[in-house]
């Protein structure tokens, strides 16, 4: 049944998600984008779409157990099938030559037709008709009430995997904007551009009219491509330093709580009903318009007399067909739902329950506290709201990283490529710098995730630099494995680090490795190279460093 199909999308689905988060080229900084602000708002979305697809799984086992249970129940205990006498398969059996009007009435005919409505009406009168209407449709108002007991599980599965797909498409478009940015930033955003539309279609078949407007479709693809948008702006305005910090804060701030709104709109928006204080959830989820398969059946049908049946032969009739109804005052005062009880008169199937009554399976009256009260119903709400939560944090806490002067990158951490051969000034505390003391002995506080060497946010390594010390001042700082390249401008050091005891400390002194003003340290497998320009001849030139105080690339 489609509870099978929801389990084995929902599962493929996130065996994709899963693979994210095996995926070393995340941290690869030649493969994927690997600004921190990024990273997060990747795997932000990635976990919604892992969240909302266990949830699809989930809910849609509970459907199937519940419905193939219940159903075989009814049909072994309740609904079994009499066995007709000879005299009433005499009456029902269809002889090979019937007469004219049968053999006319067997014909495909308008139901309009004079003549076919004229054999119907004599028809009625028929033993097999009677026989018919013996039966009655008490069998189907009980499945009617037995329901529910799965059907919300299975609206609602497939509404998280709806929500699921769509983080997921999400995800993906990030994974490509990262992947192919520093190979093409143009070819990047055309990827995420073409996912983000393919997410919009998906949107528009669950969410859309039968005849869907362009400002629908309009505004359905504004809302997936905006965020995506934001999000590039950020990365070249932080790339090529186009603005300020505080403006990039603000509109990575902005990229992340866009996010919560959206993901809420969709969650808890409320379709006003047809009656006053009347609401449901997900009223435009047009999946859920086909899963009540009952909504046909009116409050009146199943008893003699046209309205509802007796409390006492219900009972009678649970007791003689195996015991399903019992005696208990909750299966007493339960009364068989009709349409009109359902949705406010509408069939999208998203079951409502009365918190103030809970022995009535369904109210009249649909309340904002009535719309809460079934577990699956919270269960999505409620992780709904932590991950617009998580989006909202992070996206405050990135912001607030962004500003110059305030957090920096000591707390969210730096990647190395931030920090590779960039020219600093002595001293320049801020965000593109190093956090250095006012004087040139002492304490030199280095930035988090400096390459293979892990050094913490807050470890600090004692520098002494060689006489005379008050001549010196750092101009650049390079990262060689365990190895620190340093350059006051006219000199070139190197110093190889340790760890002892938890801490970071020095393997000796610095080492002068070459004088005069180098340009850039360029280190292979094997050797390093030290870059400089001379003044005197005009040209730049490539000199091998000593063995001694190569570090290891």
């Amino acid at each position: 049944n489609r509870t099978d199909m929801y389990i084995l999308i929902g599962t493929l689905l996130l065996a994709f998600v899963m693979s994210w988060y095996t995926d070393s080229n995340l941290l690869d900084k030649s493969l994927f984008y690997t600004q921190s602000w990024f990273t997060d708002l990747f795997i932000i979305t990635n976990f919604s779409a892992l969240g909302f697809l266990v949830l699809t799984i989930w809910l849609s086992v509970y459907a199937a157990l519940a419905s193939r249970s219940i159903g075989t129940r009814l049909l072994t205990s309740y609904a079994r099938l009499s066995i007709p006498t000879v005299g009433e398969l005499e009456d029902i059996r269809l002889p090979i030559f019937g007469r004219r009007e049968r053999v006319t009435s067997r014909l495909p005919r308008s139901s309009s037709d004079p003549a076919l409505a004229e054999s119907g009406e004599r028809e009625r009168g028929s033993p097999a008709a009677r026989f018919t209407d013996k039966v009655g449709f008490e069998h189907f108002r009980r499945f009617l009430e037995e329901l529910p007991k799965w059907l919300v599980y299975d609206t609602w599965a497939r509404a998280c995997l709806s929500f699921g797909t769509n983080q997921m498409l999400r995800a993906l478009s990030y994974y490509s904007l990262g992947m192919l940015w520093s190979f093409s930033p143009l070819v990047a955003v055309g990827s995420s551009i073409a996912i983000r539309l393919l997410e919009s279609i998906v949107m528009l078949l669950d969410y859309g009219d039968h005849e869907l407007s362009w400002f629908r479709a309009g505004w359905t693809t504004l809302l997936n491509t905006l965020p995506l948008a934001m999000a590039v702006v950020a990365m070249v305005m932080l790339q090529h330093r186009a603005t300020d910090g505080m403006v990039a804060g603000i509109v990575v701030a902005s990229t992340y709580w866009f996010y919560p709104a959206y993901l809420l709109h969709q969650v808890e928006y409320k379709q006003p009903g047809p009656r006053p204080g009347a609401a449901r959830l997900l009223g435009e989820y047009k999946s859920n318009r086909f899963v009540h398969v009952l909504e046909w059946l009116s409050p009146g049908q199943g008893s003699e007399e046209g309205g509802e049946p007796d409390p006492g032969k219900k009972r009678q009739a649970g007791k003689e067909g195996g015991g399903l109804c019992s005696d208990s005052p909750a299966d007493a005062a339960a009364q068989p739902p009709g349409p009109r009880e359902v949705n406010g008169g509408h069939s999208s199937g998203i079951w409502v329950r009365s918190s103030r009554r809970p022995e009535r399976v369904f109210r009249d009256d649909l309340d904002e506290a009535a719309t809460t009260d079934w577990l699956p119903v919270r269960m999505v709400r409620w992780f709904t709201r932590l991950v617009a939560a998580y989006y909202f944090l992070a996206g405050l806490l990135h912001g607030v990283a962004l500003f110059p002067g305030l957090l920096g990158d000591s707390l969210l951490g730096v990647l190395p490529e931030q920090y590779n051969a960039s020219m600093i000034s002595y001293p320049l505390p801020g965000r593109f710098g190093y956090p250095l003391p006012g004087r040139p002995l002492g304490l030199m506080q280095l930035p988090a995730a400096l390459g293979p060497a892990a050094l913490g946010s807050k470890e600090v390594v004692q520098m002494r630099w060689p006489t005379p010390a008050p001549f010196f001042s750092v101009s650049a700082l390079l990262c060689s494995g365990p190895h620190l390249w340093l350059s006051n401008g006219f000199s070139l050091y190197s110093v190889e680090l340790r760890h002892e005891k938890q801490e970071l400390a020095l393997s000796g002194g610095l080492e002068l490795v070459k004088d005069g003003d180098v340009g850039a340290v360029l280190c292979g497998a094997r050797d390093c190279d030290a870059l400089s320009f001379d003044a005197a001849a005009k040209r730049w030139e490539v000199e091998r460093l000593r063995p001694a105080a190569r570090g290891a690339a």
